[in-house]
């Protein structure tokens, strides 16, 4: 081969090698840019994921806290109740003992327990000992309840 087509060749392949280069070189500036940009947003989602999570713990002790109070309260209405029974009991027992105590007042027990169940008119005046006209008021007001 002559010289001038070795020097046309060797020319040729530095050519090529150039452009060889550039292209690798480019191609490596993208794939690094591409880098950087995926470090970037596994950057970004690591930081969201960080705050999710202090949130959601933030979450959970705000509602452990809400459950403790709602208990506590729960435990206070309970409590509220007991009291409310035994107090209720107690009045109860004073109406009977009072009932026993007076006699009117015993008629017109005796009476208004009969009309809640339900007894006849007739029946009622002849157990309780009260006129019709009582019964009536009675089995009246009975029936506004109702």
């Amino acid at each position: 081969m002559s010289d001038f087509a070795v020097t046309w060749t060797l020319i040729s392949f530095l050519l090529l090698s150039f452009v060889l280069i550039i292209v690798l070189w480019s191609a490596h500036r993208n794939l690094n840019a591409r880098l950087m940009q995926s470090l970037t947003l596994m950057d970004e989602l690591h930081k969201i994921s960080i705050a999710q999570k202090q949130e959601i713990q933030g979450l959970l002790q705000a509602q452990s806290a809400v459950k403790h109070d709602v208990e506590q309260k729960q435990d206070e209405m309970n409590r509220a109740q007991e009291a409310t029974m035994i107090r209720l009991e107690k009045v109860e027992d004073t109406i009977d003992r009072l009932e026993e105590q007076d006699p009117a007042l015993k008629m017109y027990s005796k009476a208004s327990k009969l009309v809640e169940q339900g007894v006849a008119m007739e029946d009622i005046m002849e157990a309780s000992g009260l006129p019709r006209a009582e019964v009536e008021v009675l089995l009246s007001l009975h029936s506004r309840k109702s």
